[in-house]
């Protein structure tokens, strides 16, 4: 283009020379551009338009867990045509790259022993009496208060530990926790137990089963993995289980086993028998029908861990209040 035409037209617009020449008198003619008022120059009739677009802030990532993708996003107000210059690809970032929890229970088919007999993962129910261990290592008979997972349709590799000297074996996921002497190949007493994954757990090392009333070390024979149905997760009011005569923990890989150090993570059950102090609560005050309304119970009708995560952040924000309001105070005073 050669000159601005002046602006005054009624819709506020002018027509302007271009490449194809000059405007004729009816105001029509082989014109390519033409400019508004406030001074913004646009191109028609055919020709090329760039894209006209500004980068904003970051979108949200593609997964919660286990590396996922951001993309910046792009504010586009003007797409090209005609071959005009392209949009820009927004760029991209990993996110959320530390690891997801892995599922979590035990198999349909594992075994309790309640006080009225053997009773099956998938046949338990919250309020039931199930064989557990008190902090000294003896068998009690302890409540089960929620299920972390009470899925039978499910179908996951369980880790599967034989043990020697006893018909006992005892299969779970991989990251659940299971109590053990802490030097393979060396027996330990109770006091000296430490928490491992299944999936570290080795030929050799100690696990601890509950036979006669009394908790008693046995050797594991071997290990492997075996597909089997059901997922089931039943927290005990002490944090521990026992399960086809084996002594596990109640908890299992959860939020925080992405971030802790290994050599940390034999101290996580512990941290999370402390988070889950407002469930515990919750059930000595209110019995099972608190399991039922927040869809822990078995089964789990409505989402994949019921509502206990929910539940718990928001006992564990508001304790977080209560203790700022009361520092506050505090302080005034």
């Amino acid at each position: 283009m050669r000159t601005w035409a002046i602006c005054g037209l009624a819709d506020g617009r002018v027509s302007g020379p271009g490449y194809k020449g000059a405007v004729g008198n009816d105001g029509k003619g082989p014109f390519d551009c033409y400019i508004n008022c406030k001074g913004e120059a646009e191109k028609i009739g055919g020709f090329v338009e760039d894209c006209i677009s500004e980068m904003k802030h970051w979108g949200p990532c593609s997964r919660s867990c286990g590396g996922g993708t951001s993309r910046k996003q792009l504010s586009v107000r003007k797409y090209p045509s005609n071959g005009g210059k392209r949009c820009p690809t927004p760029p991209s970032r990993r996110c959320n790259t530390h690891g997801c929890p892995q599922r979590k229970c035990f198999p349909a088919d594992a075994s309790v022993e309640t006080i009225t007999g053997l009773k099956l993962m998938s046949d338990l129910r919250v309020g039931d009496r199930v064989r557990s261990v008190d902090g000294a290592g003896k068998p009690i008979y302890d409540d089960v208060y929620f299920f972390g997972h009470a899925d039978k349709t499910q179908s996951s590799a369980f880790v599967s530990l034989q043990l020697s000297g006893s018909d006992a074996s005892l299969q779970l996921s991989r990251g659940h926790f299971l109590p053990t002497c802490p030097k393979q190949g060396e027996a330990c007493n109770w006091s000296d137990h430490i928490h491992a994954y299944a999936e570290e757990v080795q030929a050799g090392d100690y696990v601890w089963i509950a036979i006669d009333g009394e908790a008693t070390l046995r050797p594991v024979l071997s290990t492997s993995l075996v597909m089997k149905d059901g997922l089931y997760n039943p927290y005990t009011l002490s944090g521990k289980i026992v399960v086809n005569g084996v002594i596990a923990s109640a908890h299992s890989d959860w939020v925080l086993d992405g971030w802790t150090p290994s050599w940390m993570s034999r101290y996580l059950p512990g941290i999370y028998q402390v988070l889950f102090l407002p469930g515990r609560v919750l059930y000595q005050l209110a019995g099972a029908s608190a399991a039922d309304y927040l869809d822990v119970n078995n089964p789990q009708l409505a989402a994949n861990h019921g509502y206990a995560p929910e539940f718990l952040a928001a006992c564990l924000l508001s304790g977080l209040v209560v203790v700022v309001t009361a520092l506050r105070g505090k302080r005034l005073k």
